[in-house]
């Protein structure tokens, strides 16, 4: 499997496929960055606190306004 297609979620870091045949990425508009199945399912109702720093930083360095917080005080995922 050429590298290209296995990427790197951008909060934990792990590995997952997204190309040919399987596309298992999933990418966060508001903070315009792509992530793992786990990292998305796991955060269905909002980033988790502990991702806030890597979230924010992402933010800053992509010139990305930071989103408000939703009803549970999570930023959302989307």
């Amino acid at each position: 499997m050429p590298d290209e297609i296995i990427q790197t979620c951008d909060l934990c870091e792990n590995k997952y496929q997204h190309g040919p045949h399987k596309y298992e990425g999933k990418q966060s508009v508001l903070f315009g960055l792509w992530v793992c199945p786990s990292c998305w399912k796991g955060n269905e109702d909002g980033w988790n606190p502990r991702h806030e720093a890597k979230l924010l930083a992402h933010l800053v360095k992509k010139e990305l306004p930071v989103p408000p917080k939703n009803e549970k005080g999570l930023y959302p995922r989307e």
